[in-house]
């Protein structure tokens, strides 16, 4: 029968504590069928858990449940159990009027030794006094117990919170998700003050040697405390036990921990180590040690490296790894001398300064590793002796052999018709000819005879091809101040895969770089940086929108911020920007055939980036079946919707207003003079701006503006409905859409229009559609970053300088039927002059 597992044996022995002693044996016979896991399950039990058994005590002692007083405690329900047999007991303290959390073990079921660790355990955490410590408020006995009553912290554990995380949804966190931009700094603060914590407890002459998830507890804030000083070394007291050194959960043991003979070497140090592998957990969702039992995780601690953190989770910033891995390092002398200086560097991290720890040199870490491995080293080094001896003389033995193998694979080249062979063929016989010269190769006459015609065919093929190929892709016209597009298009392309295949046969890196780049290839230069100026990091991709149908393709990775003069394809991409500790940003742009750059400065604002006011639209299938959307002319398509957020207003001109106050060179609307800030006007739809100005506002607050698709979506459901609201009938018309249309206006009498009919961002919330979105229909007409289709020859196209806008304003009923519903759009011009009183926009961004 196999080993048992130590997955298997924490279940059951978790499961064991959960029960009264007198039927843990029955859970057994029942749960447990393998022997040895039996057996090491009891052995558990015997050696490291004795559970409070109320049911044992003397008749006068009354059993501990909802009502029943220890002191002046009232106990409410049991909240935890933990090891010496100790239950812990959610009370209340009637003399202060407040929550507690009551440790109590009975002395009738708990041997002298684990009472006396229980009272080091509250005199030990008694005399700290730390915001991320649990206070110990009292201790106290009762005829048969002891117990102390410490802060109560409503919330759970981090072990409880990484199970959470990697549900991935199924239960609530505490902490941001864990595929949020947030989640990494969160986790790094939290440890930081955990860090802090053990520091403080350190000065006081306190290790706490258990330092685990279950051992560091949650508020509903996301506040960490340290708790459960049970196994901690106190200065004042000293041993117990030699077998102390061995105490504790072995997942998150200290090298030093985990060898029995070096119990004297445990310092401040071990603490250090174990938050790393906390650390290491919360930044992976997984442990960096794992094995079948305690004894096979023990060896892996000692003997083993934990897997590279970024190499689990990449989206983990260096210097963090570094901080994690610092923790963790198996040598005393390479880990981090004090919690507090971990705790440091993981401030200084959140504060994009540098980090203070650096790695150990490369030949320090190999020494340790020879030194952890040296057994096993001198087996293999035998084995390598013997190998290199066996493989000279294999390898003088077929060294011939080869040569005459690789001369025989030059024959298939003619050298009178060199050019005719494909080019990885001809890259590879070069690399042979190179070979056989190198190793003085000289074999028959005939050998000889060949290999020195490929030598002069290969000579004068190389020269031959890089004088066309520079004379092909040279453009005449750049002297004269001309773009590449002036020049022959297909003679420099020519003249550049010229080049570009005499680089690949002749391996020659001056040649390579001599290459000229595709001269018609788009370029982008992407910045992001702070408030302050300091520029961010992160990573830049991009994902291919349908031009006609706005669908976005899978993300492809373009590199690091910031990204300088980078050749992307042609055609509409949607950029987005992974900014380290910021989240992701988009932008979308159409990128055109030439050497044009598109340049990016994205300034990451310090004010909170909530999409509180925005609605999640969860995705699905949009189907296209009315005459009057012009994407139905994709023969009624289906379009997948992937989901994103709206939002629940569109734009309204105090929002505006805070737009153009930093970003003064942006002219305002025609009518801004007319709109007094904070009057009843600040509240009614921007409009009179451009596309490219509403797209600028989206950008600068971390959003974009949605796709037609997307709009539809929102507005129509998965029903696809003709109006907003739901069980809406044909000729009804509810929010401002009933007002009669004004034809050939003046600019006066537009603004004039605007201001008497548009309404309020908020109003109607009759007209919002089931999920919230206020004024889908109606109000005004909404920009979409959608480019607008055209047929040509049948086929739909976009028309690069037409946007789309949908929704129809406050006229919209005035409309012959069917128009005035979800199926009418307008296309505009993105410039300022195709600027309308009767289109606005709101701002959508991705999930």
């Amino acid at each position: 029968m196999a080993e048992p597992t130590w997955p298997d044996v924490r279940r059951l022995l978790e499961r064991c504590l959960d029960l009264p002693q007198d039927q843990r044996a029955a859970f057994l016979d029942a749960e447990c069928a393998d022997p040895a896991l039996r057996r090491e399950v009891e052995a558990l039990l015997a050696a490291h858990t004795r559970p409070v058994a109320w049911l044992d005590r003397p008749p006068s002692e009354p059993p501990a449940t909802a009502g029943h007083r220890i002191g002046k405690y009232t106990v409410i329900r049991e909240i935890g159990r933990g090891g010496m047999g100790a239950v812990v007991w959610l009370a209340h303290d009637e003399v202060f009027g407040r929550e507690v959390a009551l440790k109590v073990v009975a002395e009738t079921a708990t041997s002298p030794q684990e009472l006396e660790r229980f009272e080091r355990e509250s005199k030990s955490a008694g005399k700290l006094t730390h915001p991320h410590i649990v206070k110990i408020y009292e201790e106290g006995r009762t005829d048969h117990s002891r117990f102390f009553a410490m802060e109560y912290v409503a919330g759970h554990d981090l072990a409880e919170e990484i199970r959470r995380q990697a549900e991935n949804g199924r239960s609530r966190p505490i902490l941001p998700p864990f595929a949020q931009s947030k989640y990494i700094p969160a986790v790094a603060a939290l440890c930081a003050d955990a860090a802090e914590a053990l520091h403080h407890a350190h000065a006081a002459g306190i290790i706490h040697r258990d330092v685990k998830p279950r051992n560091l507890l949650l508020d509903r804030e996301g506040r960490v405390f340290v708790a459960d000083f049970g196994l901690a070394r106190d200065s004042r007291f000293g041993s117990i036990s030699q077998s102390e050194a061995i105490l504790g959960t072995p997942y998150y043991m200290s090298p030093e921990q985990a060898r029995v003979l070096d119990a004297g070497v445990i310092d401040n140090r071990t603490d250090v180590y174990s938050l790393g592998v906390v650390l290491y957990e919360l930044l992976t969702l997984e442990r960096p040690f794992d094995g079948r039992t305690r004894d096979e995780v023990r060896a892996r601690i000692q003997r083993e490296e934990a897997k590279p953190v970024q190499r689990v989770n990449r989206r983990v910033p260096a210097d963090l790894a570094a901080i994690c891995h610092g923790a963790m390092s198996k040598g005393l002398s390479t880990r981090y001398r004090t919690a507090g200086e971990m705790a440091q560097d993981l401030r200084r991290f959140l504060a994009h300064e540098g980090i203070v720890f650096r790695p150990p040199p490369w030949w320090r870490r190999a020494a340790g590793r020879v030194y952890r491995h040296r057994l096993a080293l001198a087996t293999v080094a035998a084995f390598v002796a013997f190998g290199l001896a066996v493989g000279w003389w294999v390898k003088h033995d077929s060294a011939r052999q080869r040569l005459a193998e690789t001369m025989a694979g030059l024959e298939s080249l003619d050298p009178a018709a060199l050019e005719m062979a494909p080019t990885p063929q001809l890259a590879a016989g070069y690399q042979a000819l190179r070979s056989l010269e190198a190793a003085g190769y000289v074999g028959t006459e005939q050998d000889a005879a060949h290999l020195a015609a490929l030598r002069q065919a290969y000579l004068e093929l190389e020269q031959r091809m890089i004088s066309e190929g520079r004379a092909l892709s040279a453009d005449p016209a750049a002297g004269a101040g001309q773009q590449w597009l002036s020049a022959d298009d297909e003679r420099i392309l020519r003249g550049i895969m010229r080049l570009q295949n005499a680089a690949l046969i002749f391996a020659r890196p001056g040649l390579a770089q001599a290459v000229p780049a595709n001269p018609f290839a788009p370029r982008l230069t992407v910045r992001v940086r702070d408030e302050s100026e300091r520029a961010m990091a992160g990573t830049v991709g991009y994902r291919m929108l349908d031009p006609v149908t706005g669908q976005a393709d899978a993300l492809v990775e373009l590199g690091s911020l910031p990204v300088v003069m980078l050749a992307v394809p042609y055609g509409y991409l949607r950029l987005v920007a992974t900014v380290d500790g910021a989240g992701v940003r988009e932008f979308s742009r159409y990128f055109s055939r030439g050497d044009v750059e598109t340049v990016i400065e994205h300034v990451v604002r310090s004010v909170d980036q909530s999409v509180a006011g925005m609605v999640a639209i969860d995705g699905g299938v949009l189907e296209l079946h009315d005459a009057e959307c012009p994407l139905s002319g994709i023969n009624h398509r289906r379009l997948t919707i992937e989901p994103f957020l709206l939002d629940r207003y569109e734009v309204s001109n105090a929002d505006y207003r805070r737009f153009l106050k930093v970003h003064p060179q942006v002219d305002p609307p025609a009518y801004w003079s007319q709109v007094a800030e904070g009057s009843p006007e600040d509240s009614l739809p921007v409009t009179m701006i451009s596309w490219f100005e509403a797209r600028a506002f989206a950008e600068w607050l971390g959003k974009r503006l949605p796709t037609h698709a997307e709009w539809a979506f929102a507005a129509r459901g998965p029903e696809g409905r003709r109006f907003p609201w739901p069980n809406a009938v044909a000729g009804e018309y509810r929010g401002n859409t009933r007002q009669p249309l004004e034809s050939a206006l003046t600019l006066d009498r537009q603004i004039d229009a605007y201001l008497r009919r548009a309404q309020a961002v908020a109003s109607h919330p009759d007209a919002a559609t089931s999920s919230g979105l206020f004024h889908m229909l109606g109000n005004v007409a909404e920009w979409t970053e959608s480019l607008a289709p055209e047929i040509h020859g049948g086929v739909f196209q976009p028309r690069f300088h037409t946007r789309i806008a949908i929704g129809d304003a406050w006229y919209a009923a005035n409309w012959p039927a069917p128009r005035g519903d979800l199926t009418t759009i307008s296309m505009c011009g993105p410039e300022k002059s195709h600027a309308s009183h009767r289109i606005g926009f709101r701002c959508a961004k991705s999930r």
